[in-house]
């Protein structure tokens, strides 16, 4: 959006001249709906300043530490500058930076504007969830925005996280341990053109704790279906355990002269077929016995 901003500009012929009245309320009105736009700046080719203003179109002191930055410009379209201390605020900023060329081409110069950085990641990154860490750094690693602890990285060089990973892929995952010792699980993506490198990072425990509540509801079932079915086969062993027990018992009382002794008939349908055929046997048996003895 800033880079369509910049070259939009960069085409108008009041810019395109050098005039000094290109900073005037219009374009600082225009300029105004860029989120975290601090100042304007338009810079010679030799990076000496044509005018500067803020987003409210009042004049301003050009910040001596851009020069170097406008000087950078060529025609090869949008820059960033790295992180800089503002002359007016004291407080970290960058610039980003478009050619101007004149009617018939040639390269005159460049107009940027300037974002406060801890203003602009609280414009960008104020919705982070909880225990979220978003960063963006720069091709020479300096933070540019952070979504906590801005005000202790931003301007500096990265701390030690996942920020450090995946500088030959432009995007992808990795799990990392970050700064505060807390394991995310970060993605990180290349920004085009500017060189940058943003890392968005999730509590590992936080990403998997869906997953793991999801696994730990399946082992409960699994252990419940597990001691069901164990309660079943035991039940069932003992329906025809106990069968088999009073058969042998009344068998072995018989073979002892108990002839009267009969077996318990309850049990499954097919031990009952069984036990009902022993006790008829054993009536038989003593019916053979009683006519024997008669």
């Amino acid at each position: 959006t800033s880079g369509t901003l910049l070259a939009r500009l960069a085409s108008r012929p009041a810019v395109q001249a050098l005039d000094p009245a290109a900073c005037d309320e219009t374009l600082a009105e225009v300029f105004g709906a860029t989120h975290g736009a601090s100042g304007l700046e338009l810079r010679d080719a030799r990076g000496a300043p044509v005018c500067a203003c803020d987003i409210a179109g009042r004049p301003r002191r050009a910040d001596p530490a851009t020069a170097r930055q406008s000087r950078a410009v060529d025609a090869s379209g949008l820059t960033a500058s790295p992180p800089y201390r503002d002359a007016s605020s004291g407080r970290q900023a960058i610039m980003l930076a478009y050619p101007v060329h004149g009617a018939a081409g040639q390269w005159r110069g460049s107009i940027g504007v300037s974002f406060d950085l801890l203003d602009l990641g609280e414009r960008l990154l104020s919705g982070a969830p909880a225990g979220a860490v978003v960063a963006v750094v720069d091709g020479d690693g300096k933070m540019l925005l952070r979504s906590s602890r801005a005000e202790k990285f931003v301007g500096g060089r990265r701390p030690v996280d996942a920020l450090d990973i995946g500088q030959r892929a432009d995007a992808g995952f990795v799990e990392a341990a970050g700064w505060d010792g807390t394991r995310r699980l970060f993605a990180f993506r290349s920004v085009p053109g500017v060189g940058w490198r943003v890392s968005s990072g999730l509590p590992t425990a936080a990403v998997f704790a869906d997953y793991k509540a999801s696994l730990l509801r399946s082992a409960v079932l699994v252990t419940a279906v597990l001691v069901a079915a164990l309660a079943l086969a035991w039940q069932l062993g003992a329906s025809i355990s106990r069968p088999v027990s009073r058969l042998r018992r009344t068998a072995r009382r018989v073979a002892e002269g108990a002839s009267d002794e009969r077996v318990d008939e309850r049990g499954p349908p097919e031990l009952r077929a069984v036990l009902h055929d022993f006790n008829r046997m054993l009536d038989a048996l003593a019916l053979s016995q009683a006519r024997l003895q008669s």
